[in-house]
């Protein structure tokens, strides 16, 4: 199982479109997400971010999460995404991983060598 975390902020583009151009543009960005849904893509959540609850931001607006069987549906998401045109409208980073317990990834973390000068 993967996680994909999306972190978004609207681009003047997206401030620039009519009610109606929203409106059509939402309805086909929901269109592409249940056709990765139907390859296993789960929705956990969305949420507008509350910088003034956290001192260390994302700088970011809003945020959701999901959950795909594996990389190749995390993959379709993305392309999915870039194809319905969500990056034209949307400055976003995404942060894909297998979804492991603490315990590995702080093995992990704890056998990090300094990487090589270049």
């Amino acid at each position: 199982m993967y996680l994909f975390v999306k972190l978004w902020n609207p681009k003047p583009a997206w401030y620039a479109l009519s009610e109606p151009d929203r409106e059509a543009f939402i309805a086909q960005a929901q269109a592409a997400m249940q056709a990765v849904s139907e390859k296993g893509l789960e929705t956990i959540g969305w949420m507008e971010l509350r910088d003034e609850d956290n001192h260390k931001n994302s700088g970011y607006k809003f945020a959701s999460v999901y959950k795909v069987p594996d990389r190749f549906v995390a993959i379709r998401f993305h392309n999915a995404m870039e194809e319905f045109g969500w990056y034209r409208y949307f400055d976003q980073v995404n942060a894909v991983g297998k979804l492991e317990g603490p315990g590995s990834v702080l093995k992990r973390i704890m056998g990090l060598k300094k990487p090589p000068r270049r």
